[in-house]
């Protein structure tokens, strides 16, 4: 038999000397928003980015990470990188979020279609997406409330197929951002 030397890796975290304050839950949108914009500044970035804000059972906020960055356009997500940060935080839960560079963070299809894509990850693992939010210039956009004021639940479809549907009825719909 053939031999491969290997190494033994030990994981750990490293953590910034910056700090924040962040409420005790995050029971609110508004409350993960004003988080996010207090921690990655995202109304004032020159470029797209995508974090996430784990928590535990109880929503009790158990780290905050800057996941990927983009250009002016877009970021390139990452569900693997996500999770398993969400993993090693031992979080349950995740709200996710990202900026626009317009004056209006109303989420595009692809950003719709990535939340679809988070939650189904998530599932298979374990950990719930509780919301994806869109930042910009001191509003937000909760993809999670339209998605429940749609009546629409992407747990039960499976495949996708309702997802644009449900698109074109939030975009006619114009379901208004939240001020920070």
């Amino acid at each position: 038999m053939k031999m491969k030397k290997i190494r033994e890796t030990e994981l750990r975290f490293v953590y910034r000397d910056t700090e924040y304050f962040a409420p005790e839950e995050i029971n609110e949108a508004r409350d993960a928003a004003r988080l996010f914009e207090d921690v990655f500044d995202m109304s004032s970035q020159a470029q797209e980015i995508f974090c996430a804000l784990f928590l535990d059972e109880e929503r009790h906020v158990v780290g905050i990470e800057k996941v990927a960055m983009g250009d002016v356009k877009s970021f390139q997500s990452s569900t693997h990188e996500l999770f398993k940060r969400g993993l090693l935080h031992n979080a349950s839960r995740v709200i996710v979020a990202h900026n626009h560079l317009t004056d209006t963070p109303n989420p595009s299809f692809d950003d719709v279609d990535l939340t679809w894509n988070i939650i189904h990850s998530g599932m298979f693992i374990g950990i719930q997406v509780d919301d994806h939010l869109v930042i910009s210039n001191g509003e937000f956009y909760s993809i999670g409330v339209a998605f429940q004021m749609e009546e629409y639940s992407p747990e039960e479809d499976y495949t996708g197929e309702q997802l644009r549907e449900v698109f074109e009825k939030m975009e006619k719909d114009n379901f208004p951002p939240f001020k920070i």
